[in-house]
C-alpha cells in the first residue's frame, strides 16, 4: 500500500508539473478558431446565385485543398517578437473542403490554434495539391470544380499552388489580447460565378465531343487558357471577417 501511495504521489506531482508547463506555454497567447464559410448571395445586391442560372454557369461542387494558414504580424509587432515566435503563427492542414457543401455554407471549423498576443494585419493561406490518392477527383490537384455551362456538364481543375493574403474590411488589423477569437474565411460563390461570366468563361467548349467540357492544364478540349481565370475570380471573392455575416 505504501508503494502504491508513493507512486500515486509521484504521478500527481508529474501531472501538476506538466499542467504548470502547459499553462506557461499558453501564457501570452490567444485561442483563434478559423472557420471556412461559403455564401451564394452577391455582396451588396443580395442577389441569390439561383437567380443567376440564366448567366449560363452553374457550380455544383467546388473542392479546394487548403494546405496551411499563417497569421501575419503588423510591421511594428514583427520587430518586437523574436523569429521563433513569428514562425509559430500558423495552422497546419491539409484541409480538404467542398465549398458547396452544407457544412461550408453553414460555416466549417478548420480548428483552433494558440497564437501569440499581438497585432496582425492579415491571414495568409494557400491551396496546394491533394496527396490523398483515395480521392481520385482531387488527387494531385489543388482545385476541382464540377457543374454545367449552358446545361453542358463541365469539370475544372487546377494543379499548382495558389497563395492568398486577406485582411479585414478596410485592411484593418486585429489584436489578440488573451480572449478567444473566431475568424471567418468567406468565399462568395455567387461573386465567383459573376466574375467568371464577366471573363467570358462560358466560351469554353467540348472540343473532343465527349459530352463534358474539360477545363484544366493540358485538357483534351483545348480550354487550358481558361483554367487560370478561376484564380482571378477567387481573388475577387474571398475575404476575412471577424463575425458571421449571416448573424
Amino acid at each position: 500500500m505504501k508503494r502504491f501511495a508513493l507512486l500515486s504521489l509521484a504521478a500527481l506531482a508529474t501531472l501538476a508539473l506538466t499542467s504548470c508547463e502547459d499553462d506557461n506555454n499558453d501564457a501570452g497567447k490567444s485561442k483563434v478558431q478559423l472557420v471556412v464559410k461559403s455564401s451564394t448571395t452577391l455582396p451588396n445586391t443580395g442577389t441569390a446565385m439561383r437567380s443567376m442560372v440564366g448567366e449560363g454557369i452553374v457550380i455544383e461542387n467546388f473542392w479546394v485543398n487548403i494546405d496551411e494558414i499563417e497569421f501575419d504580424l503588423t510591421d511594428e509587432w514583427e520587430d518586437k517578437l523574436n523569429d521563433s515566435i513569428v514562425d509559430a503563427q500558423e495552422l497546419d492542414g491539409p484541409f480538404l473542403v467542398n465549398l458547396m457543401s452544407q457544412e461550408a455554407l453553414n460555416g466549417l471549423s478548420l480548428g483552433t490554434t494558440l497564437i501569440p498576443n499581438a497585432a496582425y494585419e492579415e491571414v495568409e493561406f494557400e491551396f496546394d495539391r491533394c496527396l490523398d490518392a483515395s480521392n481520385q477527383s482531387m488527387y494531385n490537384r489543388s482545385i476541382y470544380i464540377t457543374g454545367t455551362i449552358a446545361d453542358t456538364p463541365f469539370v475544372l481543375w487546377y494543379n499548382d499552388e495558389v497563395e492568398f493574403e486577406i485582411s479585414l474590411e478596410n485592411s484593418t488589423s486585429f489584436a489578440l489580447t488573451g480572449e478567444t477569437m473566431k475568424l471567418y474565411i468567406d468565399f462568395n460563390i455567387a461573386q465567383i460565378v459573376s466574375s467568371l461570366t464577366a471573363m467570358n468563361f462560358s466560351s469554353a467548349t467540348d472540343g473532343n465531343g465527349d459530352g463534358v467540357i474539360e477545363i484544366g492544364p493540358n485538357d483534351a478540349d483545348g480550354n487550358g487558357d481558361l483554367a487560370s481565370r478561376i484564380i482571378e475570380a477567387l481573388e475577387e471573392s474571398v475575404e476575412l471577417d471577424d463575425n458571421d455575416l449571416d448573424d
